[in-house]
């Protein structure tokens, strides 16, 4: 191998290295953003809680403990800038309503 064929050779590492680099630092800065902008909901239905709590299915409060006492998980982490829109989507799809709970 001569010098030039080195030269490119390293010069291929160095920018690939530089690449991984910056992509990294842009994915950190993207969660970053997120986290300062997004909001983290619960979501969940409540005719599928109401299958295992007769009383307050809309209640966030309700929902975990039917979660804990049946050991079942019946309900969704969404982080979004935006439920509403989140929301009316999942209604649109699927003709169920839903009910979110804001955690951060």
């Amino acid at each position: 191998m001569n010098i030039n064929q080195h030269l490119t050779k390293l010069f291929g590492i160095i920018t690939n290295r530089l690449q991984q680099c910056v992509f990294n630092k842009l994915k950190q800065l993207h969660a970053l953003l997120d986290s300062k902008v997004a909001d983290t909901y619960v979501v969940w239905c409540p005719s599928e809680l109401s299958a295992y709590i007769s009383e307050g299915s809309d209640s966030y409060e309700v929902l975990l403990r039917a979660e804990q006492q049946f050991g079942v998980c019946i309900s969704s982490c969404v982080t979004t800038i935006d439920i509403e829109t989140i929301m009316t989507m999942v209604y649109t799809a699927t003709d169920m309503q839903c009910k979110y709970h804001k955690v951060s």
